[in-house]
């Protein structure tokens, strides 16, 4: 939450929990919904271009690719991870 202003948030599957700077999308009985469920159609067009963003940057940063595996739970390793992470974006977007 330090490093986000009110106004962001991330975009994640229903693998995740619900918060104020996280947006999943509906599940259970409150998917069935019309809203709902247009909501969720609009929130799936956009997890396939991040997903699709994030296969492009792992296709270059081989690094990448096990990132997961090595993530522990302490802030110190969110911090580097997400500083690895944007070190590969800056460098994916310099040699484009």
């Amino acid at each position: 939450d330090l490093w986000m202003t009110p106004s962001e948030y991330l975009l994640a599957d229903k693998g995740y929990q619900l918060d104020r700077h996280v947006i999943t999308p509906y599940k259970g009985d409150a998917a069935r919904a019309p809203a709902n469920r247009r909501f969720n159609d609009y929130h799936a067009v956009k997890r396939v271009k991040i997903e699709y963003a994030f296969g492009v940057l792992k296709g270059r940063w081989h690094s990448l690719r096990g990132l997961s595996i090595r993530i522990n739970t302490s802030e110190e390793d969110h911090e580097r991870v997400t500083k690895w992470i944007t070190a590969c974006i800056v460098l994916h977007n310099m040699l484009a």
